[in-house]
């Protein structure tokens, strides 16, 4: 809940927000009697208009909030608000009817002709704030003396207005007591100055900034361009309080030099020709023209060829198909139908002749440094359709008759060692020699015995020890 006091110093300012839209309107009054009428001062009118009405809302809001007010002043305001508003609303809709177009006319024969200037219409300008530092206050002030208190078209509780919306914290609480009017807005302004106008404090600020600016750890060409500016900034600022002179290069030199490392110090050394202290201007100028020198040449980028002139493409060689050893069509023979109607013998004949490998039935090598895979059936190092046909056996593995119980049940008495021994001594069976690779990659020659009734597969111990 706010104090008696501050509530009357809300009730003062939305009065004198009511009375700057009073001043505004009588403006305008004078505005119209006007022989000549400029539709961008109409313009400036609506604006502050608009902005005046917004403080006045925030400012009787607030006042409302805490205590009952009464309804006649917000809506006496709100008409004079809503009746100057549609009055220049008017105002600018019949001036810009009223102003011809303005062409541009430049024929042939006439070579002087003119044109009118064009009015361009700038961007808002936007007052800097100030918050009571100190070392802000010469940029602010010569700011808004620029823009705002040497402006002709403004009166005094207008500029005063400017000025209140530019300060901030401690600044804007130097000006609470205050009235917002004509009269104090000179007192305002000398007010400030003797709160924030500090020449010796804002020159030892500036000398500050400069002793704790931190030193360069490499010579990037964007270091020293931000050291060079930034230096140039606090002299300026000390030329315009009086303290710099001739006398002081020295010290200045000494604060430049201790920011950059010591290979740009022995180069600068390098371009003074006697003993005398140099300007400090000459070390900023060389600090530039050394950024500026470290740069990196602009190179001319070629133009990329476009798909259409230059084309990378990767062009396979064409498959040309052997003919088929058997029917000499265009077909590997392991798809052709006579090869299949062959028996293997004769499929084996043919692989031969052709100088075919017998694993993969291609030209080019033999089976033994074939890299595609065994038989289907087997897993042998023969192709599928050159594996050998089963031979029916030559010896009986029992000489007695089998009764039709034991045919029935599908047993059959093991064989005898003296069958066996005849089923071995008779039967061929196949062996490879064949390469092997120990641990350490290293091939060794292996005897292997192929049996393809087998669904085993064993290794001697010596083998298996090598490898």
């Amino acid at each position: 809940m706010p104090t008696p006091a501050k509530l009357n110093a809300m009730r003062q300012k939305r009065t004198n927000c009511i009375d700057i839209i009073k001043a505004l309107e009588r403006d305008i009054d004078r505005y119209q009697q006007a022989e000549e009428l400029d539709v961008f001062l109409a313009r400036k009118y609506q604006t502050q208009l608009e902005e005046e009405w917004r403080w006045f809302r925030l400012v009787h809001d607030e006042v409302t909030e805490h205590s009952e007010e009464d309804t006649t002043v917000e809506q006496e305001t709100a008409r004079a608000y809503l009746a100057l508003g549609a009055r220049l609303e008017r105002l600018i809709h019949n001036e810009q009817r009223s102003t011809p177009s303005t062409a541009v006319s430049n024929s042939s024969g006439d070579s002087s002709a003119t044109s009118n200037p064009v009015a361009i219409k700038l961007p808002d300008l936007r007052l800097p704030t100030f918050d009571g530092s100190v070392e802000k206050w010469s940029t602010f002030y010569d700011t808004f003396l620029s823009t705002i208190d040497r402006n002709p078209d403004l009166t005094d509780i207008q500029k005063f207005h400017y000025l209140q919306s530019a300060l901030q914290g401690e600044a804007a609480d130097c000006l609470n007591a205050l009235p917002l009017n004509n009269l104090n807005y000179s007192q305002a302004l000398t007010v400030l100055k003797d709160s924030f106008e500090c020449p010796r404090y804002t020159a030892f600020s500036h000398c500050m900034s400069m002793l704790e600016y931190p030193k360069l750890t490499n010579d990037s060409p964007s270091e020293l361009r931000r050291l060079a500016h930034t230096i140039k900034q606090h002299i300026c600022a000390l030329n315009k309080l009086g303290q710099v002179n001739p006398d002081n290069s020295a010290l200045l030199n000494c604060i430049i030099l201790s920011k950059v490392p010591l290979s740009i110090q022995k180069q600068w050394e390098m371009t003074l020709s006697d003993h005398e202290v140099p300007q400090y201007s000459h070390l900023l100028k060389f600090l530039e023209k050394l950024a500026w020198s470290s740069r990196p040449i602009p190179t001319v980028q070629q133009p990329r060829a476009s798909p259409e002139q230059t084309i990378w493409t990767r062009q396979r060689a064409p498959r040309v198909t052997p003919a088929c050893p058997t029917c000499q069509g265009q077909h590997p023979v392991w798809r052709c139908d006579s090869f299949k109607a062959k028996t293997v013998s004769k499929r084996l004949m043919d692989a031969t002749r052709a100088s075919l490998c017998l694993n993969c039935l291609k030209k080019g090598h033999i089976a033994r440094d074939c890299h595609a895979g065994s038989c289907r059936i087997c897993g042998g190092r023969h192709h599928t359709l050159l594996h050998p046909e089963k031979q029916p056996s030559r010896s009986n593995f029992s000489t007695s008759s089998r009764s039709p119980s034991s045919s029935s049940r599908r047993t059959a008495s093991p064989p005898s060692p003296a069958a066996v021994s005849e089923v071995l001594h008779n039967d061929i069976v196949t062996t490879a020699q064949v390469h092997m690779l120990t641990n350490k990659q290293q091939p060794i020659q292996c005897r292997a015995l192929l049996d393809t009734g087998s669904s085993m597969n064993f290794i001697t111990e010596r083998l298996a020890n090598t490898l």
